[in-house]
């Protein structure tokens, strides 16, 4: 899996966040093959900008946390299992299972920080409960930038 474009959303009610230009689509364990559409948004790895200094929510970590942030919205995934007799369908997706993917792929981007990856990862295990219970898609249609 690679970087995708992203272009910043100017309007948007946060300063930081993002609209993917092109569809990123990664092989998830067994379950087969998973894409997050274009013009999902996403602010990458939702970090304070106190700590961007040592936890940046950019680079390596942007595909990780919109991921991440993609699974928490949405709560399901369509599927791709082409060797199967139902090659698309719907998987529900747990929290549990999220935050495992978040942490792999932290560990793929950034395999030298592995111990701020686990921090990260310890980090959403601990604090993400209300936001997987709040979170909501957000509508690239609402907004110009």
């Amino acid at each position: 899996m690679k970087q995708p474009k992203i272009r910043y959303l100017d309007d948007a009610p946060k300063d930081d966040w993002y609209v993917l230009l092109e569809p990123v689509s990664f092989r998830w364990k067994d379950i087969g093959f998973v894409q997050i559409p274009a013009g999902y948004v996403s602010d990458g790895c939702s970090v304070p900008k106190l700590m961007w200094g040592v936890f940046p929510p950019q680079g390596a970590y942007f595909v990780p946390g919109l991921v991440h942030d993609y699974l928490y919205e949405k709560k399901e995934v369509w599927v791709n299992k082409p060797i199967s007799k139902i090659s698309v369908y719907k998987y529900e997706v747990t929290r549990k299972e999220a935050d495992a993917l978040f942490l792999v792929l932290l560990n793929h981007f950034s395999p030298k920080t592995r111990r701020r990856n686990y921090i990260r990862y310890l980090a959403v295990r601990v604090l993400g409960a209300s936001w997987w219970r709040k979170a909501r898609y957000v509508d690239i249609g609402n907004y110009k930038g």
